[in-house]
Parts: structure tokens; sequence; C-alpha cells
């Protein structure tokens, strides 16, 4: 026995109505980087070449020339030779210092120069105005002569 031939028919809009929209357009794929057009002088620029150079400039005036083989002397940083006790006011420096150039510093602080002020130079001798205490320290920082 066989089966009987028969075709189904079916009306798809009495069962779901479909609404058929056209889908949008698929944008092209671009492989590698967008050509860029770059002007010839930029290109030049990228390349690393180099331009023409410009015009020089005035020539300055030339500076006077020092003394053949003079260095000034090295400052000197010492703590002054003399007892701090309360009763001693006389100190001496290592050399001789240009005259204006000490910096006196009791514990660190700066004294001011003169006999009026902290302290007088002769030569190498320091003379201070008042006796340091005990356990005070005189540091000198100058440009020997």
């Amino acid at each position: 026995m066989t089966a009987p031939d028969f075709t189904l028919v079916v009306d798809v809009t009495e069962v779901l109505p479909v609404i058929i929209t056209p889908a949008p357009p698929i944008p092209p794929i671009e492989i590698g980087p967008t050509p860029v057009v770059i002007p010839e002088q930029l290109a030049s620029i990228i390349k690393g070449t180099t331009g023409p150079q410009g015009i020089p400039g005035e020539q300055g005036i030339p500076g006077a020339q020092g003394p053949a083989g003079y260095s000034p002397p090295a400052p000197v940083f010492e703590a002054l030779s003399g007892a701090c006790n309360g009763n001693n006011c006389v100190f001496t420096l290592s050399q001789t210092p240009v005259t204006g150039s000490v910096l006196l510093m009791l514990n660190g602080l700066a004294q001011a120069t003169g006999s009026d002020n902290d302290f007088t130079i002769t030569g190498v001798e320091v003379e201070m105005n008042f006796a340091p205490r005990n356990g005070d320290y005189l540091t000198a920082f100058y440009t020997p002569a």
C-alpha cells in the first residue's frame, strides 16, 4: 500500500502578517590606512631633509682677554683658632683675607664687621667686641689674599 499524494497549502497572511523591509546597506570594509596627501613642503620636513641655511647675523663685540694662567684663589672655610671661654676676645685665621671678604659666624649666625659692631680684622687677627662663651664656636668663610 502506498501513501496518498497530497499537497498542503497554507495562506500565511491569515496566520501571521509579515512586513518585509529592505535591509540597510552594509558599508564597505576598508583594509589598511586611508592614503593621506601631504604637500611637498611638509613631506620634506617629515622625511628629515633640511632647507637652505639662513642669513648669518652680525658678530658680537669680542670681550677682553683675561690674564694668562690666572685662577682666583679657592675660598677658605675654617674654624678660628683661639679659645671660646667667656674671657678671650682675640682669634686667628690661618691666612690673610682679602679686605671685605670675611663672613664670620658665631654658632652659625653671621656677625657684623666694624668697631661699632661685632668684630674687627687686622691681618690674620680677629678681635671680637665681646668674649664668646664656653661652648660657642667661631667659623669664617673668606677669600685669601
